[in-house]
């Protein structure tokens, strides 16, 4: 599978996501527990996709996704927060620029085109 559709795949899941994520912050969960509750699952393909790809060892750049992870999780609560204070229109593509920021990160530290 190419980069181009595993990417439109993924936007299609966070356009789910960014839906879904509403639904229980609209009826009344706190906000709170949404983010444990939410990221749970999500850990759930590591344990089965590492092993069976041969990926599953300590890398010495893995502090980097533990640093990642928590940014992440930093990120999925404040959404989370945002949400049950304001409509889903308008938190999710405000949150959703941040594909900006990599974008601009991975030029200027990575040197990686803008294509």
């Amino acid at each position: 599978m190419g980069c181009r559709l595993l990417a439109v795949l993924a936007l299609l899941f966070w356009g789910a996501w960014g839906c879904l994520s509403k639904l229980p912050a609209a009826r009344g969960c706190p906000a709170g527990s949404l983010p444990s509750v939410r990221c749970s699952p999500a850990c759930c393909p590591s344990p089965v996709y590492a092993p069976a790809a041969g990926t599953l060892r300590w890398h010495r750049r893995a502090p980097w996704s533990i640093v990642a992870g928590i940014l992440g999780g930093i990120a999925t609560a404040l959404v989370y927060f945002a949400l049950s204070r304001g409509p889903a229109a308008v938190v999710v593509p405000i949150s959703g620029t941040y594909i900006v920021i990599p974008a601009l990160l991975d030029f200027i530290f990575l040197r990686e085109p803008m294509t």
